[in-house]
């Protein structure tokens, strides 16, 4: 099957269009503007994120009460997972996502 150009540029509308995003034990979904909630397997919520950015490849996420940050890296198909701003390490394989 060939590939229009558009699809070549962008071949899928993630993460520009990505409200959800499934992991093996969870989710972590877009509840409001730049705000996202991660659900565990159950469906109950546990923490609550603010979107700070969004590139080619992925979604980048806050928890300041926390101080973590998580990268929903739809490329590579990972959750990874840092503190303080420090380096992050890969957490959760994604599984699925929703535009």
């Amino acid at each position: 099957m060939r590939l229009s150009p558009q699809q070549e540029i962008n071949p899928s509308p993630f993460p520009l269009n990505v409200s959800q995003v499934q992991v093996p034990n969870g989710k972590y979904v877009k509840t409001g503007a730049n705000v996202w909630s991660e659900y565990d397997a159950s469906g109950k919520p546990t923490y609550k994120f603010r979107e700070t950015n969004r590139d080619a490849w992925s979604v980048y996420l806050n928890d300041p009460s926390r101080n973590v940050q998580l990268q929903l890296d739809l490329h590579r198909k990972w959750v990874s997972y840092g503190e303080d701003g420090g380096p992050k390490r890969d957490l959760y394989r994604i599984t699925s996502a929703k535009g």
